[in-house]
């Protein structure tokens, strides 16, 4: 399975923060007018369940963002998701994704996983 979770981290998770920390109006339209004020805004991933069989993947966890404005002072926010991909042509994608704020915290955050611990997701 790590194999799996390795390659959803290649397709999936690794390109979509650093298009998401880089502002890439292309890849995330949504953060334009972030990229015109001058913010920075950064987003990192961490989970408390990655399970993946043959092409498809369920995995839960959390995200961090942090945005440090042109102005004013730098602040954290954290928020839960929970997607289902799919790998398609040998890639994988998202085929849900959601996410909530409810009982995301720094501390939640800091008990799951970083995005490359795959191990702890192995089966015994």
């Amino acid at each position: 399975m790590t194999d799996l979770l390795a390659q959803l981290n290649r397709d999936i998770w690794k390109p979509f923060a650093a298009a998401y920390g880089a502002l890439d109006a292309g890849a995330l339209m949504d953060l334009a007018m972030v990229a015109d004020r001058g913010d920075r805004i950064g987003i990192e991933f961490r989970f408390h369940e990655r399970i993946a069989a043959g092409d498809l993947a369920s995995e839960r966890g959390l995200f961090g963002l942090s945005v440090v404005p042109a102005e004013g002072e730098p602040r954290e926010r954290y928020g839960r998701f929970h997607t289902v991909a799919r790998r398609v042509d040998g890639r994988w994608r998202f085929a849900v994704d959601y996410d909530t704020v409810g009982g995301a915290d720094a501390a939640a955050f800091g008990a799951a996983a970083a995005v490359d611990d795959l191990a702890r997701f192995a089966p015994a």
